[in-house]
C-alpha cells in the first residue's frame, strides 16, 4: 500500500507545481498556408530559470516535429547548447528580473529573457496570431515588445543600428495582432539576404539530426532598444543585398572581402554568434584581407560602416 500512495502524492505534488501561475504568460495561435494550427503558451516570472521549469509545466518534448506543422517554444539557452541541449516545449516559463522603469521609478516592471519558437511546416507562410492588449495592458511594462526571426538583432552593435538597417523582419506586439513569416531558407536567401535566421541543428535520436528555424520573443518597455520606436511591422519589406564579398568562404587562414561600388568600409567589425565583439579594423581599403587563423572553428560575421553608421554585413565560416 506504501508504494501507490507514494505514486499518488508524487502526482499530487507535480500536479500542483505545474499549475503554477507566472507574472505573466500568453497564448500564441498559429496557421501555416493548408490551415493546419497549433498553440503554444510564453511567459516570464522571477523564480524561473532559461533552462527548464517543469513548475510551471515545461514539457520536454523529444519526438520530432510533426510532419504536417508544428511550433515549439524554447528558452533562449538552448542556442548555446546548454544544460542537456536546451529543451522544446508547447509551454515556456522563462527567467526575468525586476526593473525601475525610467523617467518613472515609481513604477517596477519585468526585463523577461527571450523566447524562441521553432516551427516546421510544408506549407508557408505561417500566420502567428496573437490579442495585442495581452502587452499593451499587463503591468509588467511590455510595450514595446516585439518578434523578429533575425538573429542579428543581437549581433550587431550597437543595437541602434539594426534598427535602422533596412531589409528585416519584424512586428511589434502591441501595434498589430498578426505576423506572416516565411522561415524556408531558400525564401529567406532570395528575399531576405541581410538576415541571419535563429536556427539550431536538434538530434532527435541517434543520427536523427534535423534543423530547425524560429523567430525571437523579445520583452522590452524601452523604446531605446525596440524597433517599434522607428517601424510597427517590417515583414513584408524586402530589400536585395547591399553588402560585401567575402571569400573564400569557408576559410581556414584569412579571408578577403570586397565592398560593392556604392558602398563605403571605413570599418570592418568581427562578431561571433554570441555577439561579443572579436575584432575591428579601423582603416580598410576597398579591397582587404583579414587573418584568422587564431579563431576559433565556426560561424562569424563581419560588420562594416562608415563613422557611426552601419553600412552592411557578411557571413564567413572558419573551419
Amino acid at each position: 500500500m506504501k508504494i501507490p500512495m507514494s505514486i499518488l502524492l508524487c502526482t499530487i505534488v507535480c500536479i500542483a507545481w505545474g499549475q503554477m501561475d507566472p507574472l505573466f504568460s500568453v497564448k500564441l495561435a498559429f496557421v501555416d498556408a493548408a490551415g493546419n494550427r497549433d498553440t503554444v503558451q510564453i511567459g516570464f516570472d522571477t523564480s524561473a530559470n532559461e533552462f527548464y521549469n517543469p513548475k510551471y509545466g515545461e514539457v520536454d518534448l523529444q519526438n520530432p516535429f510533426d510532419k504536417a506543422f508544428e511550433v515549439r517554444a524554447a528558452h533562449h539557452s538552448i542556442l548555446t547548447g546548454s544544460v542537456a541541449k536546451g529543451i522544446l516545449s508547447k509551454k515556456i516559463i522563462t527567467y526575468a528580473e525586476e526593473v525601475f522603469r525610467i523617467p518613472d521609478p515609481g513604477t517596477i516592471c519585468h526585463n523577461g529573457s527571450k523566447i524562441l519558437l521553432f516551427m516546421k511546416t510544408k506549407n508557408f507562410p505561417v500566420t502567428m496570431l496573437w490579442d495585442s492588449l495581452d502587452f499593451l495592458n499587463t503591468r509588467e511594462c511590455l510595450s514595446q515588445s516585439y518578434v523578429t526571426p533575425d538573429y542579428n538583432s543581437e549581433l550587431v552593435d550597437p543595437f541602434y543600428v539594426w534598427i535602422d538597417f533596412p531589409g528585416k523582419r519584424f512586428s511589434c506586439l502591441t501595434s498589430s495582432n498578426h505576423f506572416n513569416i516565411h522561415l524556408d531558407p531558400v525564401y529567406t536567401r532570395e528575399h531576405f539576404p541581410k538576415e541571419y535566421t535563429y536556427r539550431i541543428v536538434k538530434e532527435f535520436s541517434p543520427g536523427n539530426f534535423d534543423t530547425l528555424y524560429a523567430i525571437a520573443i523579445n520583452f522590452i518597455h524601452d523604446e531605446l532598444v525596440s524597433p517599434c520606436r522607428v517601424f510597427v511591422d517590417q515583414e513584408d519589406y524586402s530589400e536585395k543585398a547591399s553588402g560585401f564579398l567575402v571569400f573564400p568562404n569557408p576559410a581556414t587562414d584569412e579571408i578577403s572581402f570586397q565592398c560593392i561600388p556604392d558602398m563605403e568600409c571605413d570599418w570592418i567589425q568581427i562578431h561571433d554568434l554570441l555577439g561579443r565583439k572579436i575584432r575591428k579594423i579601423n582603416k580598410v581599403d576597398r579591397e582587404n584581407r583579414i587573418e584568422i587563423r587564431d579563431l576559433s572553428p565556426g560561424y562569424y560575421m563581419l560588420v562594416s560602416g562608415k563613422g557611426n553608421e552601419f553600412q552592411a554585413v557578411g557571413k564567413f565560416m572558419k573551419l
